[in-house]
């Protein structure tokens, strides 16, 4: 199985020198893949991080987070339009940075709803993905949609509802992206949750229940991890926490970083190796 860790890591927010950064010390502790959250496209040096990245042997995973004022799950036309508009251009910096992926919170903005989604929301997130979806898939590129808890997104917080809009969208470059914080939120069950996901999984990432150092907490890590290695999958197993003495302002603000978890990203890195190698060898 391949293995990625995410960029807020170890930074503080997504920049070409954060990323590069970032990149070095995932290669320094055996990751073969670093999650690039993108954020600002004009802060992207996309030949220049495709160059770097090439030669540390990392492969890049893009993610494009929609907010608000974009957000393709809109009724309002021109706020979905400026949410498609926006992917398309995280489509071709990931092309550009030789990422064969962009995952993430597709499907709305990441931010707290003070409402349920009605079924035109869906509608609306379903038509614009195809949209997006057809145009990842002209150029080369896979699309994961992450399945985020309740205080995130009101669109989709389970599996099942996952698993329906993949299906109302219809394209084969479409797939589930799966956190365990989320899953451990809002999912009766983590492993008939994944039993379920599994034809639809391309990325599966690892957080802990406090979104701290994955050796303390209270979620069970490997009986999932046998179960992926039960059904031979073979796509990538991510790494993810938070800690307010490394996230900056956005992130800490987007998923509620307020404790200091850890002081330094190293140290997440070398905990999930321990558990990696003695879960997937």
């Amino acid at each position: 199985m391949r293995t990625s860790i995410h960029s807020y890591v170890w930074v503080s927010d997504w920049t070409t020198e954060n990323g590069l950064a970032a990149a070095e010390r995932a290669m320094q502790f055996g990751f073969d893949h670093l999650v690039a959250p993108l954020r600002d496209h004009a802060t992207v040096q996309s030949e220049r991080l495709a160059r770097e990245f090439s030669r540390l042997g990392i492969v890049p995973l893009v993610t494009s987070t929609l907010r608000p004022e974009n957000d393709i799950s809109s009724t309002n036309a021109g706020i979905r339009q400026r949410g498609i508009a926006y992917h398309l251009e995280s489509l071709r910096i990931a092309q550009d940075m030789g990422a064969p992926h962009v995952g993430g919170v597709l499907y709305s903005a990441l931010h707290r709803y003070d409402r349920p989604p009605t079924p035109e929301n869906f509608k609306a997130a379903t038509e614009g993905l195809s949209v997006v979806a057809e145009r990842a898939k002209e150029m080369g590129l896979t699309l994961a949609i992450e399945v985020v808890n309740r205080y995130e997104s009101n669109l989709i917080n389970t599996v099942e509802q996952a698993v329906q809009l993949i299906d109302d969208v219809g394209a084969d470059n479409l797939f589930v992206h799966l956190d365990t914080f989320h899953m451990s939120i809002e999912e009766d069950n983590l492993a008939a949750a994944l039993r379920r996901a599994r034809p639809y999984l391309f990325y599966f990432e690892l957080d802990q229940n406090h979104r701290g150092l994955l050796s303390a907490g209270t979620i069970q890590f490997e009986p999932l991890i046998e179960i992926l290695r039960e059904t031979a999958y073979d796509g990538v197993i991510g790494i993810e926490a938070f800690s307010a003495a490394v996230s900056g302002p956005r992130p800490r603000v987007s998923v509620a970083a307020w404790r200091e978890l850890f002081s330094s990203g190293d140290e997440v890195a070398a905990d999930a190796r321990n558990i990696l190698q003695r879960t997937i060898g």
